[in-house]
């Protein structure tokens, strides 16, 4: 019978073999569980291929000149819900759903206190997507967002075509 660890070590040194590889696993794991709830900005990680709108340019962003804020054809329509569907299935399902709350206020409670002109509407709900929104009655503020512009605009319409559907029926 052969063993792995050679006969010269002691046996108190054999024990101690193979723990530094769990415990080196233990904290990444922690690591990418705190990344992961709390986000790699939040955390102190740099994320310098996204630019999320901070509060400082919440104005800028608001008031920003756009006349294609809503889509004019219907192919562009059809391609922004699609992306927005996909946005919300992919990183705010987990958070908010159209008609209950959740972990996250509803797309209903965040439509009306956005609602305005569609335009407007956009860009708030555009805006209120990277959650610098620090207090919405009661919720935890969500994980820092890195959409980009056309993904926030693409999730705003989605949000405001369901929310309005909902009346229609």
């Amino acid at each position: 019978m052969t063993e792995l660890i050679p006969p010269d070590i002691e046996y108190s040194q054999k024990e101690k073999v193979g723990k530094t590889p769990l415990i080196l696993t233990g904290i990444t794991f922690i690591a990418a569980c705190v990344i992961a709830v709390f986000g790699m900005e939040n955390v102190g990680i740099p994320t310098k291929s996204y630019v999320a709108i901070s509060n400082a340019n919440f104005h800028s962003a608001v008031e920003e000149k756009s006349s294609v804020l809503l889509p004019a054809e219907p192919e562009e329509a059809d391609r922004m819900l699609a992306l927005g569907a996909r946005l919300d299935r992919e990183q705010c399902a987990g958070c908010h759903s159209l008609w209950t709350k959740l972990a996250g206020p509803s797309y209903e409670e965040i439509f009306s206190r956005y609602e305005a002109s569609d335009d407007k509407m956009t860009k708030r709900l555009a805006f209120a997507s990277t959650h610098n929104v620090k207090n919405w009655d009661g919720f935890p503020a969500g994980p820092k967002s890195l959409l980009s512009a056309e993904d926030r605009r693409a999730l705003a319409y989605w949000i405001i075509v369901h929310v309005k559907s909902r009346g229609k029926r």
